[in-house]
């Protein structure tokens, strides 16, 4: 059983005190955070329907929602995981690319944390949420996009050692 560190997850008790407030809504996330396009199709829907399942019985209600671990489109994720989403009644999924949101992209809507840390005061998440749809062009720039790019790297070796 692989060991999770707890302190920065929600507890179900956190969970429903939020749902119940009715000031924003949860989606899910994948049982085990994998990265889902490395994993076969039975573990890849697994870890989707599960979540979904688990979260929608936690909270009484149809879950809606996603976000996808890691969340880089065609790295992380891809046409698979959507069509399992849709399966599942899921309206909306969320990236963790940064750019304009795509009204007719519904399973790509980009994303951007958000933590509440003390090092995030309301000037830099004003801030950020402002530069949100250049944050991928700034990170590139910066330098601190790099791990993405690394990431794309690597799966391309494979697939051309592979191929």
């Amino acid at each position: 059983q692989i060991e999770i560190d707890r302190k920065f997850n929600m507890t179900s008790e956190q969970l429903k005190e939020v749902h119940y407030a009715n000031l924003i809504k949860i989606g899910a996330h994948t049982l085990n955070h994998p990265i889902l396009k490395n994993e076969t199709d039975d573990n890849s829907k697994n870890e989707i329907y599960g979540s979904i399942e688990e979260l929608s019985d936690l909270l009484g209600e149809d879950i809606r929602y996603f976000a996808y671990p890691n969340g880089t489109p065609g790295l992380d994720y891809g046409q698979r995981e959507i069509t399992y989403l849709k399966e599942k009644n899921i309206k909306l999924a969320f990236t963790a690319d940064s750019g304009f949101v795509n009204k007719k992209a519904a399973f790509s809507i980009t994303r951007e944390g958000l933590s509440g840390s003390q090092k995030e005061s309301a000037f830099w998440i004003r801030t950020k949420l402002t530069l949100l749809p250049f944050l991928n062009a700034i990170r590139k720039y910066t330098g601190v996009g790099r791990l993405v790019e690394e990431r794309k790297e690597i799966r391309d070796l494979a697939i051309f050692k592979s191929g």
